[in-house]
Order: structure tokens, then C-alpha cells, then sequence
């Protein structure tokens, strides 16, 4: 039997900790506007502050409210902080000017009264002192809400967050009671700490007549109530069933279930929790969903005679969070945010891991998150949980078009949110075993953050050229009825990540934590598919594709070594690995070979009031070789580190790589794991990078030469919002992360393995063989 060479937890040293200060120039930057082109854009600016304050005010008592639309999508800290400064936002004025944004290249913007919007009048008529602010704004408009007043009886109304705790708590209770005074019936919604909002019960006379009111300038935005719908087409089957399982200790991994409720037939009984919560009695419910990602959860291998969970069972926690569609009809987007709410509070230490299969009305924006993601963000930080979410179904197949977008709260930052891939392949079916299922939402998340993180097989789907009519390739689990049954969707997909979850969360015990989990899902993905398809539909689809089986999760072969670091990154820190164990037998014909497979994830800071902004940090990694190391000048004021490096070669830039070698599409690693750096966005919370040494330009080679050294450099990276609330508030900006290598020899010859642990040692690393559960090693250790 092989030996067990579990992954390997190391620490940075502290002389690997290390200070960062910004520098600059003072050179005028090409985008500055000059001459009679500035004087021109200053002079339409102060005319339209001015017209903003000209019209006649619905409630003197409200600050006045400006949208200030940017000059082009480029929202750098610099411009931003220009804009700021010629406005009057003030580190020291506990009301900002700048409050929010709306997308990625409007900002919300507020004064108190007409002597405050004077005073940006000054700002903006200053073409000496703010060129910059100046060049940097398009346009000013008066503030306007987004509204849609389609025929509904159920209104979602936003409030203007006005970044002052007493303006918003005054606005929130005249706005009730304007709405009271109209007999209007209203509900306060808990969305997150981040977003004010409302169910009205109202005519769209009445919302209409809100928007005209003493109010309507404190109201962000109103539309219809998003309702939510669930269904299950599938089948009842009598055969194929396995046998039931029991538990044979008392100790097994824990995953929840948000859902339709689960019914309690003989192969799930024995695993659910004895206590459940659910808001609905008997009779307003529907358990046959919650039943199907329950059985796929628990007996997806079973059920499909594969390994690819290749976890113990888990008990399940049962919170039936929707109700019988059939009885009370479509629910209510609050409705449903409350019932997640008030399940985890009551039961948010049963598990680590949820599944969520349930999807939003409608798909996200593209520069806008949405307000479901928001609400689970927000839930996710509170209990410290990773929700797995469904990336949302598409039946755009069907007529012949592309796939819809992701379906609102798979944008959600904090859940791993799972597309679907086939598993087989009828007779009419469109996608080929390991391609994204026909019906599989198709990301980016808003900003281009990669959405979905992964996929996991939940069936496939094709048309009937004869008929016209749809056919499904379906997965296996249960019915109500205890019997066999099937289906298809990404309801069905999510349940086999979260029972991964549940395991790894079990396995690595008190070394456990949200973010871990995470990142050694996505860590592990790869495309299973093996056929050559342009890199950024892949990614698209399927993220970074099909996460492997716990085993080989937690396990290394001794041509490969996995470090995984956890950590704490703050402003004006960073971590800079000058002797990271790059092992010597990878030296060929003197220049370093192997494969290098890279995963960052963080929880970046979130702020529902910026838009597409809504992360707020970022960081910056850099990996790669370099010369030698060297002393720097120290009273230089940007440089706090004595050593340096020289000649640094960043391998996780584009630039190194031959196009022409990247296009040759030979080998399992082309084909399955390359991940190119156009999939590591600025301010995604996630980025992978998957290269190969072979693929460097020839004039590259000299670079990763025998003699050369090996980095790790991790940088924080904070928006001007969150840096200027920072200020006021003296709050210390930090941001966790998980960052995870793979050093592989390709050729399976290097002992790779066994150098990295003897260079980790040789250079004073803390790190140990990841601690995992007895049960659990002796499972998959042998």
C-alpha cells in the first residue's frame, strides 16, 4: 500500500512579514483636461449642481441628493480621492459627501443643504486647485430612484443609506410613518446591516403616490417584490435503490439543508438530525426537493456507482425555508431572505456547511450585486458558515439561444456557487460527458468575478428533432414515496459540493474554517471534459471545473507537494517569501521544469452602498524566481524592508508564455487544469493560475535557471471608500485569506514531496502534515 503524504499547513516567518508605503511622481498624468477643454467641463458642472438645487423640494429636510456620473469606467483610488477632495468629503465631517455608488461609474452623493452644495459649486469652479476632480466627472444630475411600477401588490423599497446612523434612523421613521398615515401595510426587511429596506403592500397608485410624497427623495429604488418558485420534474422508480446506510458511531460529518423540508423515508431517517426547524406546518408544505438534494447529498455515489464524493455520510439538518408552492403560491424574496435568517440563528452551529439549491427571480447585473447575494454575505460573516448555492437553471436551450446568466444570489461572494455538468449522454443530448449541462446558468458574476467556482454532475438535456419536445439525461435520488426517482438541474449538482464540504470540514477537524473548505474545493477543480474549448467559456460554465474526491483533496503522490497558508493580511502589510521551497530535482539540463497550480481566495471587505464596488480589498500575489537578494537603502521613504530582490520574475503574468506553445493543446494538463491569468481580475475575490515551465518563451528560460531563487508575495489592496471610513471610524483594515500551491512533476520522477518538507525545514518554516480526524485518515490513508 502507498504511503499517506497528507498536504502540508505552513507559516510565513517573521522576517517574511514585511511593510508597504505608496510612492508617486509628480508628472501631470496624459488624462488631465487643459485649457478651454477644463474651463468648458467646470462650467457644466457648476450648472448643473446648480440646476439640482433649483427645483422645487418635496421635504426641505432631506439632504439634497446627486448622481455624479464619472468620465469613463476607470474608478481608481486616485481619481476617486480627486472627486472626493473637490467635493468636500472629509475624513473629519461625520457626513461624507459620497455615500454610495450606483454600478461601477456613478457616485451618490449628498449636501446638506444649499450653502454645502455652494461650497462644492467653489470646488468644481477651482480649476487650479482640482483639475483632477474636474476631468474625472462627465456629469451631475439630481438623484433619481430606480423604479419599476409593474401591476404587483407586494413593493421592494430601498432606502438611501445616508452613511450617518441618525439620518438613516430619522428617515427610516418618517418614511413609516408617511406610510402609515396612508394605511400602507409594511414589513422592515433584515436584508444585511448594509441595505435599508422595505415590503410594501401597495397598488402601484400608492407606490407611485410614495415616490411623489413628503419621502419620495429618500427612496433608492422600488419594484415588485421578486417571488420565488420551486419545482421538481421527475420520476418515480421502483429499482436501483441502495441500501439503506446506518450510523455505525456517533461521530459523522453535519451538513444543513436549505430547503423544501425533507420527508422521512427509510434511507434518510437515520441520518437527519432529531431536531428541524421550519416556519410552515404540515400542510403548507412540499418535501419532494428538499428529499431529492437530501438523497443526492447522502447517496449521490451510490446512487451514479461512482467515487466522486468518496466521503462518509453526513447527518443532515433539516430547515424547510420554502413551502409548498402549490398551497400558498410564489413567496416572497423577504419572505424566504427571513426564513434563512431565522433558521441559522436558531441552528448555525449544527454545520458548517449548507446547501442552498434554491435560485433568485431574474439574473444578476452585470455591475451590481444583488440584494439576496447581499443578505447572504452577510449571514455567511455572522455565523462564520460556507453556503453552497446553486448557480441557477436556464431554459434558453430550448429555443435555440445562449445561456442565461447567473440567477440573483449566486453572485453572492461568500458561497461557493456550483454550475452543473453532464454525467452521460443520450441520444439527443447536447453536451458531452464533462461539458456544462445545456441548462447550467453561465457566469460572470457581476464585475467579472468568476461565478460559478465550481460544477459537479447534475445531468443533461437535449431536444427531440422528431418531436420538438425536450429530453433529460437525469440524476438519481428519492422520491416522497421512499421509491427511486429522477432529475436534472443545478439543484441536483450543489448537494454533492456541500456534502464534499461537510467532509472536509470533519476531516481537518479544529483546523477547520469556512475560507479552508473553500479554497480546497477550487484548489482541486479541474475540466473534466479533456477537450479543447476556449478558456474563458470554460470558465464561464464551469468555473475551475470539477472539484476531486475528499481522498485526493487531502493527499499528495511524491512527485507533488501542496502548501496551504491561512493568514490575516492588514493595510500597509505584506508577506514577501523570499526562500520558498522550490525542490532541486525539478532541475533539467539546468533550468527548473514542473508545474505550478496556484489558488488565492480571501474574504475581501464587503459595502453594500458601492455598487459594483461592493468589494472593497483586494490582494495582490505574486509567485515566481529572482536572482539574489540584496540590501536597500532604508532612509529611502517608500523602502521599509532591507532585503530585496533583483531580476524578479513573476510567473503568474501572461507576458513569460509562449502563445504559440499555450495554442498546442497536448497533455492532461493543457487540457484540464491550465488556468490563464485573464481569470484573475482586480478585485476578485478569488484567483487561479495553473503553468507550466514548458510553456515559457525561450528567452524566458534563463529565468527560472538552476541557480535562481523562489518568492511568494502576497499585498493587500483597499478601495478609497473603505479607506476613508477607516479613517473616521480608527478601525484597523485587515482581511483574511487562504492561499494554496501545487509543485507537481509532470514527468512523476522528482521526489518532490519529501524536498519541499526538507527545504521548509532547512529554512526555519512552521509547518506540519495537516491534522486530520483518525476516522478520516484511516479511511483514506489506509
Amino acid at each position: 500500500m502507498a504511503e499517506f503524504l497528507p498536504i502540508i499547513m505552513f507559516k510565513q516567518r517573521s522576517d517574511d512579514n514585511q511593510r508597504v508605503k505608496g510612492g508617486g511622481g509628480d508628472r501631470i498624468p496624459g488624462w488631465y483636461l487643459q485649457g478651454d477643454d477644463l474651463l468648458l467641463r467646470s462650467e457644466e458642472l457648476v450648472t448643473e449642481l446648480l440646476n439640482g438645487i433649483a427645483v422645487a423640494r418635496k421635504n426641505p429636510k432631506l439632504p439634497y441628493l446627486f448622481e455624479v456620473q464619472l468620465d469613463g469606467d476607470d474608478t481608481s483610488k486616485t481619481k476617486r480621492s480627486a472627486v472626493a477632495g473637490m467635493l468636500g468629503d472629509s475624513t473629519a465631517n461625520e457626513r461624507p459627501s459620497i455615500i454610495g455608488m450606483r454600478g461601477t461609474d456613478s457616485l451618490i452623493v449628498q449636501a446638506k443643504d444649499k450653502t454645502a452644495v455652494r461650497r462644492m459649486v467653489a470646488g468644481v469652479k477651482d480649476t487650479e486647485r482640482n483639475v483632477a476632480g474636474i476631468s474625472c466627472v462627465k456629469k451631475v444630475s439630481a438623484f433619481s430612484a430606480e423604479v419599476d411600477l409593474s401591476e404587483s401588490k407586494d413593493y421592494k423599497v430601498k432606502l438611501v443609506d445616508y452613511r450617518n446612523y441618525d439620518d438613516n434612523i430619522a428617515c427610516q421613521r418618517a418614511f413609516e410613518e408617511s406610510l402609515a398615515a396612508e394605511f400602507i401595510t409594511f414589513f422592515r426587511c433584515e436584508y444585511s446591516s448594509d441595505l435599508i429596506i422595505y415590503d410594501v403592500e401597495a397598488s402601484p397608485k400608492q407606490a407611485q403616490a410614495m415616490l411623489d410624497g413628503i419621502m419620495g427623495e429618500s427612496i433608492f429604488s422600488i419594484k415588485p417584490m421578486p417571488r420565488y418558485e420551486m419545482t421538481l420534474d421527475g420520476l418515480s422508480l421502483p429499482n436501483d435503490i441502495p441500501g439503506i446506510k446506518t450510523p455505525e458511531s456517533e461521530e459523522y460529518p453535519a451538513l444543513g439543508i436549505l430547503d423544501s423540508g425533507i420527508e422521512r423515508i427509510d434511507h434518510l431517517t437515520p441520518w437527519l438530525i432529531e431536531e428541524q426547524w421550519s416556519t410552515y406546518p404540515d400542510n403548507e408544505q412540499d418535501r419532494a426537493h428538499g428529499t431529492f438534494v437530501a438523497g443526492v447529498a447522502l447517496y449521490g455515489d451510490e446512487f451514479e456507482h461512482e467515487a466522486w464524493i468518496d466521503g462518509l455520510p453526513a447527518m443532515l439538518f433539516d430547515a424547510a425555508v420554502f413551502p409548498n408552492p402549490k398551497v400558498v403560491g410564489g413567496v416572497k424574496e423577504s419572505e424566504i431572505i427571513s426564513n434563512i435568517q431565522e433558521a441559522l440563528e436558531y441552528a448555525h452551529d449544527k454545520a458548517l456547511a449548507w446547501n442552498l439549491s434554491i435560485s433568485g427571480v431574474g439574473p444578476v447585473k452585470p455591475n451590481e450585486f444583488s440584494d439576496f447575494a447581499v443578505a447572504l454575505d452577510a449571514l455567511q460573516d455572522k455565523y462564520g458558515i460556507l453556503i453552497c448555492k446553486t448557480a441557477g437553471n436556464s431554459r434558453a436551450f430550448l429555443r435555440g439561444m445562449d445561456k442565461e446568466p447567473l440567477a440573483k444570489g449566486a453572485d453572492s461572494v461568500r458561497c461557493l456557487t456550483v454550475g452543473s455538468v453532464a454525467h452521460e449522454t443520450g441520444t439527443y443530448d447536447q453536451a458531452s460527458v464533462g461539458e456544462a449541462s445545456p441548462f447550467s446558468c453561465k457566469g460572470p458574476g457581476p464585475e467579472f468575478i468568476i461565478k460559478p467556482e465550481v460544477s459537479h454532475y447534475g445531468g443533461n438535456a437535449g431536444i427531440n428533432p422528431n418531436t420538438g419536445e425536450s429530453t433529460v439525461s437525469n440524476v438519481h435520488s428519492f422520491g416522497i414515496d421512499g421509491k427511486g426517482a429522477e432529475s436534472a438541474g443545478t439543484s441536483f449538482s450543489t448537494p454533492r459540493i456541500s456534502a464534499l464540504a461537510a467532509n472536509l470540514d470533519f476531516a481537518l477537524d479544529d483546523e477547520s474554517d469556512a475560507l479552508l473548505v473553500k479554497t480546497l474545493i477550487m484548489h482541486s477543480a479541474t475540466f473534466t471534459d479533456g477537450k479543447l474549448i476556449a478558456p474563458d467559456d470554460k470558465v464561464k460554465e464551469l468555473g475551475f471545473g470539477v472539484p476531486a474526491s475528499l481522498p485526493q483533496i487531502l493527499s499528495d503522490n511524491p512527485y507533488e507537494a501542496t502548501l496551504v497558508m491561512r493568514g490575516t493580511l492588514a493595510k500597509g502589510e505584506k508577506i514577501n517569501i523570499m526562500d520558498f521551497p522550490m525542490p532541486p530535482s525539478l532541475i533539467r539540463d539546468g533550468e527548473y521544469t514542473g508545474q505550478i497550480i496556484l489558488t488565492l481566495a480571501y474574504n475581501p471587505i464587503l459595502d453594500a452602498s458601492q455598487g459594483g464596488e461592493y468589494c472593497q480589498s483586494d490582494i495582490k500575489v505574486m509567485f515566481g524566481s529572482f536572482e539574489e537578494k540584496v540590501f536597500k537603502d532604508t532612509n529611502w521613504p517608500t523602502i521599509l524592508k532591507e532585503i530585496g530582490r533583483t531580476d524578479t520574475l513573476n510567473l503568474l503574468l501572461d507576458t513569460p508564455y509562449s502563445r504559440k506553445r499555450l495554442k498546442e493543446a497536448e497533455g492532461d494538463f493543457a487540457l484540464r487544469e491550465r488556468m490563464l491569468v485573464e481569470f484573475a481580475g482586480k478585485y476578485a475575490p478569488v484567483k487561479k493560475y495553473a503553468v507550466d515551465l514548458a510553456d515559457l518563451k525561450d528567452s524566458f528560460k534563463k529565468k527560472v535557471g538552476k541557480d535562481r531563487l523562489w518568492y511568494l508575495q502576497l499585498e493587500p489592496l483597499f478601495r478609497y471608500n473603505i479607506e476613508q471610513m477607516a479613517l473616521r471610524t480608527g478601525e484597523v483594515l485587515e482581511q483574511e485569506f487562504c492561499v494554496i500551491t501545487t509543485i507537481r512533476d509532470p514527468r512523476k520522477q522528482a521526489p518532490v514531496y519529501n524536498e519541499v518538507r526538507q527545504l521548509l525545514n532547512y529554512h526555519n518554516f512552521e509547518h506540519n502534515p495537516i491534522k486530520l480526524r483518525n476516522q478520516v485518515r484511516a479511511r483514506i490513508g489506509g
